[in-house]
């Protein structure tokens, strides 16, 4: 009887606790009051299957005092939806759009904006009470808020903000050690290392997810390193020319090529082979978003997670830039991966509401609640920690992860990790950010409007990306590829582009 009285007296006291505890975590994010709930749906990108309908997105309406529509669409399948949805006017309340054009707005979504489509926010966000209205949003950055602009007018609202030069290399520091290398320090050493590092079929020196890699978040830094500048570089007059187009972007390309030729590129690169070869043990090294590196006591516990297969001494260093003929292999980013609009028609007078709602989205407790759920349903906590529980994977708790849009420190996000070596990839990153100002990199065309380069740009370029690889693959020879860029370059569209990019640059100014 008396053991049955502990269990039941013990039972009783962690109710009490988790009880406790859920009046907590449900006072830090509370319901708003006297309002009917805000009927909201949505599309947003989904990294994995998702799950909705859940216990859990029921316990974040009522915390959020609305009712959701959710659409999440898996993210191969993103562009095209959005595309559709955006050409047919078919869209929901919230649209997470993707950035995927020579501007920072592509053409569709640009035919969106002026018919008025998405709602005008910058009544909102220029307001002299913005911060105290909307605290969570405000803690964006800016310089974040003026790179979105349209025509001087904000429609979207930043989401998973990045570092301005976010690419770096990862490469596996116990291949380099076994072989007595050192880690490379300019793109000379690093084509050779990663020559060196190759063994193929079974392991290359470089994972390439396709052909628009080669002008991707990565390698678009040793790009940079041939050249001195990123998509565009302008002069001090206004004129502006595309980097693909120089003559010194040549020497990327046969960069590349010296790859190719020595294996130490899968010859199925273009296809996207295996974008997961570096996870795999099938790649020496990676380009990819410093910011997203995490190499952790346990391997298979960081960004970049080695297979199962992978033996246990496989380790990541992240490599600083390495030095190229016209500098350093860094490069220049919006400060954000994606952004929210809100749709026009059918939400008159209701724009506050939903502003609230996203700045509560961007709020440090929403990103708790769906890093962990509820403790007692989710989670518990054992020795200071949270441990998930099978229910989090059950009700999807991380699907809505993808929702948030928290304006967080993404350097100290990464130091929580549990690096294996904390100080080495501080040093890094501080090389990172030295050898990033030293290049002193724009993306100048960013916030100018020209509409020849939003309408023709595509069409226009057509074949770059096949022609890229062609030059690499040996098939298109360099007075071929020259031929290309010059009839491009001659061509009135390129000069009405140039023209258009100088005139509102100089209106800028």
């Amino acid at each position: 009887m008396a053991r049955w009285a502990l269990l039941l007296m013990t039972a009783w006291l962690l109710a009490g606790v988790i009880g406790c505890e859920r009046n907590r975590e449900r006072a830090a994010l509370p319901p708003s009051a006297g309002e009917p709930p805000l009927p909201v749906s949505f599309m947003n990108i989904a990294w994995r299957t998702a799950k909705t309908d859940t216990d859990f997105q029921r316990e974040l309406e009522r915390r959020l005092n609305v009712t959701f529509t959710p659409s999440f669409i898996p993210r191969s399948d993103y562009e095209q939806k959005l595309k559709v949805a955006l050409t047919t006017g078919q869209i929901p309340d919230l649209v997470q759009l993707l950035p995927d054009g020579p501007q920072h707005y592509t053409s569709v979504q640009v035919k969106a904006i002026e018919e008025g489509m998405f709602a005008d926010l910058t009544p909102y966000i220029r307001s002299a009470s913005f911060a105290r209205d909307y605290p969570n949003l405000a803690a964006y950055p800016a310089n974040v808020w003026d790179k979105l602009t349209y025509k001087g007018k904000i429609y979207g609202i930043p989401r998973y903000l990045e570092p301005e030069t976010f690419d770096g290399f990862y490469m596996r520091r116990d291949l380099l050690e076994a072989a007595g290398l050192a880690i490379p320090e300019t793109v000379d050493e690093l084509a050779d290392t990663l020559i060196r590092l190759s063994s193929p079929p079974d392991r290359y020196g470089l994972e390439i997810g396709g052909a628009k890699a080669l002008d991707g978040a990565g390698l678009k830094s040793i790009s940079v390193a041939f050249t001195g500048v990123m998509n565009w570089g302008v002069e001090d007059k206004g004129n502006f020319t595309y980097q693909n187009f120089m003559p010194e972007y040549k020497q990327y390309l046969l960069w590349l090529k010296k790859l190719y030729d020595a294996k130490a590129i899968d010859p199925e690169f273009a296809l996207g082979a295996d974008v997961e070869a570096y996870k795999k043990g099938e790649a020496a090294a990676k380009a990819h978003r410093w910011h997203s590196y995490a190499a952790a006591a346990d391997p298979r516990m960081t960004t970049v997670p080695f297979a199962a297969h992978v033996g246990p001494a496989a380790d990541s260093v992240l490599i600083p830039p390495v030095r190229g003929p016209r500098g350093w292999a860094v490069d220049a980013n919006i400060g954000f991966y994606t952004q929210t609009v809100i749709r026009a028609k059918g939400n008159e007078g209701q724009i506050p509401r939903y502003l609230k709602l996203i700045d509560r989205l961007a709020a440090p407790e929403y990103r708790e609640l769906v890093t962990h759920g509820v403790e007692g349903v989710h989670h518990y906590v054992k020795d200071g920690r949270k441990h998930n529980l099978p229910r989090f994977e059950d009700d999807c708790v991380a699907c809505w992860s993808w929702f948030q849009h928290e304006a967080r420190d993404i350097m100290a996000d990464t130091l929580q990790r549990g690096l294996k070596r904390p100080e080495e990839f501080t040093r890094t990153i501080e090389t990172i950010y030295a050898r990033y100002k030293e290049m002193n990199l724009t993306n100048p065309h960013y916030s100018l409007v020209s509409d020849t380069l939003l309408t023709r740009w595509g069409n226009f370029t057509k074949d770059l990306n096949d022609n890229r690889v062609k030059v690499v693959m040996g098939i298109m020879t360099m007075d071929e590829w020259d031929g290309y860029v010059n009839a491009l370059v001659a061509s009135d569209i390129y000069k009405d582009i140039q023209q258009e990019l100088k005139v509102v640059w100089e209106q800028s100014r």
